[in-house]
């Protein structure tokens, strides 16, 4: 099921009982059945990247590094050093 206002980025492809909330922006293939929503306020380009990247970055706070990689990518040391 689809939402009002939904965008579909290119080709992909999109799993059966998946729900996507309206105005979402899907922008790779959703193979998991699920509800699937996104959407934030209008900011200037550079600054959306900026957001969207460190909500991504939370999903890897707490997580022990995978090889090669430094603590430092996964403690969410970027957000503490903004804080002061």
């Amino acid at each position: 099921m689809v939402g009002g206002a939904v965008g579909i980025v290119g080709h992909l492809s999109i799993c059966d009982e998946a729900i996507i909330t309206g105005y979402s922006m899907v922008s790779h293939s959703i193979t998991r059945p699920g509800v699937y929503s996104s959407g934030i306020p209008t900011e200037e380009a550079g600054v959306w990247r900026r957001i969207v990247g460190r909500i991504k970055r939370i999903r890897l706070m707490g997580r022990a590094p995978r090889s090669g990689g430094t603590e430092d990518e996964y403690s969410g040391r970027c957000c503490a050093e903004q804080r002061g």
